[in-house]
Parts: C-alpha cells; sequence; structure tokens
C-alpha cells in the first residue's frame, strides 16, 4: 500500500507541475473559471482513481465529479476533450440479468460520454434551430453537417451491417448502442456546440 501512495505523490506533483505550466497557455483558450474548473475535475478523479479500490464505488465518485464540472463549466464540450486523456480507458463489464449476460464494458470514455455529453446532447437537440427542423432554406453550412451526419451514419450502418450475420441478436443491439454512445454522441455535441 505505501507503494501506491508514492506514485499518487508523484502523479499529483508532475500534474500539478504541468498545470501550472501549462496555465498560460491554456488561458488562451478558455477562462480563468473553467481551467479551474477542470483542473480541479482532473484532480478529482485522479485521486478517486488510486484511492478507490472499488471499481464501482469509483464510477459513483467519478459522476459526481463529472457532474460537479458539467455544472460549473461554460463549455461541456470542452470539458470532455479536456478529460479524454485524465485516466486509462480501463473498465469493468456492467452486469446483466436474465438472458444477456452483460450489458457493455463501462470504461472512463464511456463513463465521460454517459454523465458530459448525453445531458449536453439533451440540452441541444431540445434547443435545435437547425433550418431543415423548421423548413426554411437550408445554407451552405447545414448543408455540409447534414451531409457530415448522414456520412456517419453511414459508416455506422455498415459497420452493423458487416457484423449481424456473425452475432447474435443482443450483441448487435449492444453494438448499436455502443455506436452510438462512442461514435455519434461525441460526433453529435462536438459538431453542434463547438463553433
Amino acid at each position: 500500500m505505501p507503494q501506491l501512495y508514492k506514485a499518487l505523490i508523484v502523479v499529483m506533483v508532475v500534474t500539478a507541475l504541468m498545470f501550472f505550466l501549462a496555465r498560460p497557455l491554456l488561458r488562451r483558450f478558455m477562462t480563468d473559471a473553467d481551467f479551474t474548473v477542470r483542473r480541479n475535475v482532473w484532480f478529482g478523479l485522479t485521486v478517486a482513481a488510486f484511492l478507490i479500490p472499488n471499481y464501482w464505488a469509483y464510477v459513483l465518485v467519478a459522476c459526481v465529479v463529472l457532474a460537479y464540472g458539467v455544472k460549473r463549466d461554460t463549455n461541456p464540450a470542452a470539458l470532455y476533450v479536456f478529460l479524454l486523456l485524465a485516466m486509462v480507458p480501463i473498465g469493468l463489464e456492467l452486469p446483466a440479468f436474465g438472458l444477456v449476460n452483460r450489458i457493455f464494458l463501462l470504461d472512463h470514455l464511456r463513463l465521460l460520454s454517459l454523465v458530459v455529453l448525453i445531458p449536453v446532447a439533451l440540452r441541444l437537440a431540445r434547443n435545435s434551430d437547425s433550418p431543415v427542423a423548421y423548413g426554411q432554406p437550408v445554407g451552405p453550412a447545414d448543408r455540409s453537417r447534414l451531409q457530415a451526419d448522414m456520412l456517419i451514419l453511414l459508416y455506422a450502418a455498415l459497420q452493423i451491417a458487416l457484423l449481424i450475420p456473425y452475432e447474435s441478436v443482443t450483441a448487435t443491439l449492444r453494438r448499436v448502442v455502443l455506436i452510438g454512445l462512442d461514435v455519434w454522441l461525441p460526433y453529435y455535441v462536438l459538431s453542434r456546440s463547438c463553433r
């Protein structure tokens, strides 16, 4: 156990030094308040990962820390990108009951998608003022976004169609959900919230 604490101290010192040295550069792209929130969330996730031995307890604490970050950050999509490398993407399978053996692997990246991106995606969908939705004339930027949307959806459909003959129905449904979480959700949020 002492080795764990030594490793945590080393990681925290290196991380604090990195944030100190990077602060002048990062402040060009974000406000001081956003920098402080993102730094604190990064530290919170790191400390929780080192000190909590049970993965599900860590997930619970990480959800609280990430929810704090989403609530305080002015650009949650940037928070998502900032935290992509905060943890190693290792995880455990979500257990299931009955006919399904497992739901899917819950790792750091999917946890970010679930806690950070889903609320942003719901907000973006609720506040959508797309000309296509209202039957207004479509400009070049909207047309480009629609074309990119179609390419991403076609990619997802191809991934699913190629593997349907080799998978069970539950595995195919799992793949649809995972492509939605891993591909469509980050694409949708980042393409709509970043200008």
